[in-house]
């Protein structure tokens, strides 16, 4: 029996692999490539001052930055210190965390076009909420201009074969090194998850959705560090098990913006009243958006174009010969980063979030 369910977890946790590898080498590429244009060194040029269009921009930015763990709390620090806005900078780590250009894609293969668009509505949304919450707190504070560094105007530009050579570093080195153990524990649990629920078991129980289910997510999520990518699959998993598609959405959004970690940085570098800020809006407003997805699919039918996981529909945006030579190259990948673990440790540098 244990051998059962030992194979059967083994197996849900390959087939999820599987289905997720194209999807994930496709946006490691463009997220490597843009995160050599969207710096924060770019993004601090419209960081400045106390106005809502820099709210919205840093917001905007933030949605397809691929920066995780390795990224999020640094650029922001480097924002904050170079002269941006508390504002701004509260726009930016609500947005940034939640979605990468990487994650909306591999949201696409797996739980379909709708949950990929609206997570990056409602990560602008949230963004801009915080962003703007915080302006009415700071309105009456001094604005200070933006610095530029120094070295940044005396070096010369690197020219594109260079950047592009750091853009692909950071998608297929620094993003693996960064999500490689909590993207496999996430396997992991999803492949559990799956052989020990029964399709839709949880259907119809007070943890399926609601006010109820999704504050339970909610606070479980806190403590907790899922990043992005890894929270996809045990997603997936839970709306198998029946959770409602808006319930996931708040693991989505919780899980990656929220943590202990993240939260202990965040008061020392931006002070108590803006880290409650930024708990409040991340609680409440994935909550309330969660029960938006959900009266939204009541309404309009969306179900089916949500739940699409491994178990036979993917969404058709990558050919089916891609999935093996994809999930070949993450699992290389993987086992390269992972080996690196096992060696000394020494400093290390995400040009990622350079």
């Amino acid at each position: 029996m244990m051998l059962d369910f030992i194979y059967s977890s083994l197996t849900a946790s390959a087939d999820l692999f599987l289905d997720m590898s194209p999807y994930l080498v496709l946006g490691m590429t463009a997220a490597g490539l843009l995160s050599a244009v969207l710096k924060p060194s770019l993004i601090l040029r419209f960081a400045g001052g106390n106005s809502l269009g820099a709210v919205l921009r840093t917001a905007l930015f933030g949605v397809p930055l691929p920066l995780c763990s390795c990224g999020v709390l640094p650029a922001a620090v480097f924002l904050k210190d170079n002269g941006a806005s508390k504002p701004a900078v509260q726009s930016f780590l609500i947005s940034t965390p939640q979605t990468g250009f990487d994650s909306l894609i591999a949201a696409y293969g797996i739980l379909g076009p709708v949950m990929a668009i609206y997570r990056a509505v409602t990560a602008f949304l949230l963004g801009a909420l915080g962003g703007g919450i915080s302006r009415l707190v700071h309105r009456d504070q001094p604005v200070i201009p933006v610095k530029h560094s120094s070295a940044e105007s005396t070096t010369p530009r690197s020219d594109l074969k260079e950047e592009l050579r750091k853009g692909l570093r950071c998608g297929f080195v620094d993003f693996i090194d960064d999500i490689a153990v909590q993207f496999l524990i996430g396997l992991g649990v999803a492949g559990i998850i799956t052989a020990a629920l029964p399709e839709n078991l949880l259907a119809g129980t007070v943890l399926s959705g609601g006010i109820t289910g999704m504050l339970f997510i909610t606070l479980a999520s806190i403590p907790l560090y899922m990043c992005s990518t890894s929270s996809i699959p045990v997603a997936a998993a839970m709306m198998t098990a029946g959770i409602s598609p808006g319930t996931a959405f708040v693991m989505l959004t919780a899980g990656p913006a929220t943590n202990a970690a993240s939260i202990a940085v965040l008061g020392r570098k931006l002070g108590t009243q803006d880290t409650a800020i930024y708990i409040s809006v991340l609680v409440f407003g994935s909550i309330l958006f969660g029960l938006v997805l959900d009266a939204m699919i009541s309404l309009f039918g969306w179900e089916q174009g949500v739940l699409n996981i491994s178990a036979g529909a993917p969404a058709e945006l990558l050919p089916p010969w891609a999935t093996v030579p994809s999930a070949a190259l993450l699992a290389l990948l993987m086992l390269f980063s992972l080996g690196k673990r096992l060696k000394p440790s020494r400093t290390k540098t995400c040009e990622c979030s350079k």
